[in-house]
């Protein structure tokens, strides 16, 4: 499973349309799922999000992205088996889309 997982990461990073027609036609086909999937992702990011961040510096990098065309990268996971990060401006970074699909959930700031 982990080398076909490789696979279509690197498909996707290669051309990464018929991907997102394929997500596209999922949700149409399953809206309800669609609506619990997007509702539990703001859950997890409301949960994760303290009371002391900058939330308009938070903005500011998903702004910056999006004009730049590039992916906002929690550095530390919102989600893993390990430890849940912060969403918060210390724990975002902007990447390439290719970066941020190929460290996916498994990478550690202090990890070799």
């Amino acid at each position: 499973m982990a080398r076909k997982a490789k696979g279509l990461r690197a498909a996707y990073a290669a051309d990464p349309q018929p991907q997102r027609e394929r997500v596209a036609k999922w949700a149409k086909e399953n809206p309800g799922k669609a609506a619990a999937r997007v509702q539990r992702r703001k859950a997890r990011i409301l949960k994760a999000t303290p009371q002391w961040a900058d939330l308009s510096a938070i903005r500011s990098i998903y702004e910056t992205a999006s004009e730049l065309g590039l992916h906002v990268d929690h550095i530390v996971p919102l989600r893993s088996p390990l430890v849940c990060g912060l969403h918060c401006e210390a724990n975002l970074r902007m990447l390439q889309a290719t970066d941020n699909l190929r460290k996916g959930n498994r990478w550690w700031p202090d990890a070799p």
